[in-house]
C-alpha cells in the first residue's frame, strides 16, 4: 500500500493556520503528525524563554512518543505557515499494524528524508 493511501485510510487530514500549537510541550497526546504541506518549528520552552529548535518541512512527522505510553510530548510544535497535516491517533496506528504490518517499517524510511534522527521523539 501506498504510504499517501496508507494515511488516507488510517489517518485524519487536518489544517492548521499559521502561528497556532499543533502540539504542546508536556501535553499527553495520542497522536503521531505527518506534515504534508506547510511549515512548522519545535519549539522548547523553559520558564518564560522560548527556544526554535527545528524547523520541520513536508515529510516529517512528530509526536512519536505518544504512541508508546502516558509520556508528555518533550517539546512543543507550531504552524511557521499554514499547514496541512495527517494525525494518525494511537488506536487508529494499532489498527494499522493488524492490518498490514508491512507499512508500518515503511514509515521511517517513507518520512524521514528531510528529518534529523531526534526529531523521532518530538
Amino acid at each position: 500500500m501506498e504510504m499517501v493511501c496508507f494515511l488516507r485510510r488510517y489517518a485524519r487530514r487536518m489544517r492548521v493556520r499559521s502561528g497556532a500549537l499543533i502540539i504542546s510541550e508536556g501535553g499527553l497526546g495520542a497522536s503521531i503528525f505527518f506534515l504534508i504541506s506547510g511549515r512548522a518549528q519545535v519549539l522548547k520552552i523553559t520558564g518564560c524563554h522560548e527556544e526554535a529548535m527545528q524547523e520541520l518541512l513536508p515529510g516529517c512527522f512528530f509526536g512519536c512518543t505518544s504512541l508508546s505510553g502516558d509520556k508528555g510530548y518533550p517539546a512543543s510544535v507550531a504552524a511557521v505557515k499554514d499547514c496541512e497535516l495527517y494525525e494518525l491517533k494511537r488506536e487508529s496506528f494499532s489498527e494499522a499494524l493488524l492490518g498490514d504490518p508491512t507499512m508500518m517499517m515503511h514509515i521511517p524510511v517513507s518520512y524521514t528524508h528531510l528529518t534529523l534522527p531526534t526529531i523521532y521523539s518530538v
